[in-house]
């Protein structure tokens, strides 16, 4: 199970990363980086919500995805509850939101 977690939360922030530039290789995802991996990138508010509509139809759409990614699966088989879990990974491990 743990090596399913990895293989689509490494998807998700591979694909975050790539909104904003970073290298996902060089970055620290660990529990306790000397600055958390969040705080080195922002990006805009629609660059936000284009990631968050992203993620939320990765999780639509790959069962496993939301199996593995998700603590209550059966709360985002539909697209308002794939949003809802979207802009709350958002909240936890999204980057900074630029000031606009």
């Amino acid at each position: 199970m743990e090596d399913l977690y990895k293989k689509h939360i490494n998807v998700v922030l591979k694909e975050m990363c790539s909104r904003v530039g970073a290298n996902f290789d060089n970055m620290d995802f660990s529990d306790k980086p000397e600055i958390p991996y969040y705080q080195l990138y922002e990006w805009s508010g629609e660059e936000e919500k284009k990631f968050s509509d992203w993620l939320a139809d990765y999780v639509y759409k790959n069962p496993e995805a939301r199996k593995t990614l998700a603590e209550y699966p059966t709360l985002i088989r539909t697209k308002k509850g794939s949003k809802k879990f979207a802009d709350f990974f958002i909240a936890v491990h999204g980057w900074k939101t630029k000031l606009e």
